[in-house]
């Protein structure tokens, strides 16, 4: 996955909470993906954990996720 995030040289990343904290919950942990420090957004510090259930399912507060999420990446 690294890797190919390497290639795609993204500005952002948004991880979902189950994935960063299988790593050990930690930025650190994650940077030590292969790849991962070499991209736009982990040298920007643009890494963001976010809930895997505001970002996947929809309900009553997608509204309020998407509103959070645009502030994430619009900072």
């Amino acid at each position: 996955v690294g890797e190919l995030l390497h290639k795609a040289q993204p500005d952002i990343i948004l991880v979902t909470d189950f994935g960063y904290d299988r790593l050990g919950g930690s930025a650190e942990k994650f940077l030590e993906l292969p790849g991962i420090a070499l991209t736009p957004a982990a040298k920007n510090g643009r890494i963001y954990r976010v809930e895997e259930h505001d970002l996947i399912y929809f309900g009553p507060r997608t509204g309020k996720n998407i509103r959070a999420l645009a502030e994430l990446i619009h900072r």
